[in-house]
């Protein structure tokens, strides 16, 4: 269902240990990143950017927490190798590459766990909002109107993107990001009309 969102060139790879995409290690070399390997906690995660023209921005991640370290590390250098080699068409693909790697089948197939609305790399320090799951009574668009009425910091302008996230549960837990805001005047903020087709796009009831 979401791999048709998974297009354009990757632009950004980083790592975060324990969900603090505030401190990431930002598209390290292969030394820097297996010194952070070596420090870092089991409850590690990767996340990769997608940069199509026209386009909005997109980010796709994977907590790699239930890996034992040498599937980790593996998995880690793997995505390390692509982003040095992976031009659109491979980012088309990059829903299969991950499954290969990770050997699962389930990658950003069937509903999704939550949609969760939240700021850019420091998703964590400005309190995202989980606004819909399988068991609302709203549809997603509905629910996220909702949303901004009830969160007014929502409707402020931010200093970094404001973006949609798309979870599932996996295993391994992993997510679609996708950018619904727009800057103005050195302020990010939310595009209705962007969001409201991304909320269209992905609404499970329309599918019956």
């Amino acid at each position: 269902m979401m791999d048709k969102f998974i297009h354009g060139d990757a632009s950004r790879l980083q790592f975060a240990a324990n969900g603090e995409w505030e401190r990431s290690l930002v598209a390290p070399t292969a030394g820097e990143l297996r010194e952070w390997l070596a420090a870092a906690p089991t409850d590690i995660a990767v996340e990769i950017f997608l940069d199509s023209p026209g386009d909005r921005q997109r980010f796709i991640g994977v907590r790699l927490a239930r890996l034992r370290a040498a599937e980790r590390e593996r998995m880690c250098f793997s995505c390390l190798e692509l982003l040095h080699t992976m031009p659109r068409p491979a980012a088309d693909r990059l829903p299969a590459l991950l499954r290969e790697q990770l050997a699962v089948q389930t990658l950003f197939l069937g509903r999704p766990a939550f949609l969760e609305l939240g700021v850019v790399d420091a998703w964590r320090s400005t309190d995202p909002v989980r606004f819909w799951s399988p068991t609302s009574e709203r549809r997603p668009l509905q629910s996220f109107l909702a949303t901004l009425e009830s969160h007014p910091r929502y409707r402020a302008g931010h200093s970094r993107p404001v973006a949609i996230e798309i979870a599932f549960a996996g295993p391994p837990e992993h997510w679609l990001g996708i950018v619904i805001s727009d800057e103005y005047e050195r302020a990010h903020r939310i595009n209705h009309e962007a969001a409201a087709r991304l909320l269209d796009a992905i609404d499970p009831s329309a599918r019956g």
